[in-house]
């Protein structure tokens, strides 16, 4: 298997853990659990796919629900961070829209394309790295939702942690971001939209956080 390879692997792997645990869950653990993996992803996923396994489908439903839908900073949807409820976020939703139909997919009409689960399954099934370059793009409102995670004990957090570790370290300024987040909040009226830019690879090209994952 090759690092890409792994890198995509792993996000569907990822993906599938942290979308909700509906109806087929049971057969999606089984397929995470078949997924080869890096350890530095296969020991944080383990010990999610743990307490799934004791908890149960009904109890992580609740629980997710009572997290990820209850919770400001616990939140899937990536633009949601820099933009909050802001008429700019519309904007920004169809650009991502505009990345599957890059990558060759219509975006889910069941689900904003911000949606996390999503768009590593995009990565996953694409098996390109546009996708991984917009995933670190996002990295601020990842390590929010990773933090919050984490304070709030939820088994949820094992899972980003698996994802951080398939993504490139956050930046200084990427970090004063998230801290100016953490204290703030997302905006909730009209504001500028933040200047990170996407990291940019020639085609065919390895980026240094997808090495060492096969």
């Amino acid at each position: 298997m090759s690092d890409l390879d792994g890198l995509f692997d792993a996000h569907m792997a990822i993906g599938l853990a942290l979308d909700y645990p509906g109806d087929d869950w049971s057969e999606r653990l089984d397929a995470i659990e078949q997924v080869t993996l890096a350890e530095s992803v296969a020991i944080p996923l383990r010990r999610f796919l743990e307490v799934a396994r004791e908890w149960g489908p009904v109890r992580l439903r609740e629980h997710y629900v009572a997290t990820f839908d209850n919770k400001r900073r616990c939140n899937l949807y990536m633009t949601y961070f820099n933009m909050g409820d802001t008429r700019r976020r519309g904007a920004a939703l169809v650009n991502f829209s505009t990345l599957y139909r890059a990558v060759g997919y219509e975006p889910d009409d069941k689900e904003l394309p911000d949606y996390l689960p999503l768009l590593l399954e995009l990565s996953a099934r694409s098996r390109d790295l546009l996708v991984s370059e917009v995933l670190a793009a996002v990295l601020p409102g990842i390590e929010i939702t990773r933090q919050a995670l984490n304070r709030f004990n939820s088994p949820y957090a094992h899972v980003l942690d698996a994802l951080k570790a398939t993504l490139p370290s956050l930046t200084e300024d990427q970090r004063a971001h998230v801290m100016s987040l953490i204290t703030q909040g997302p905006p909730n009226e009209l504001v500028g939209l933040s200047d990170t830019q996407l990291p940019v690879f020639a085609k065919g090209q390895l980026p240094v956080f997808a090495k060492g994952l096969s």
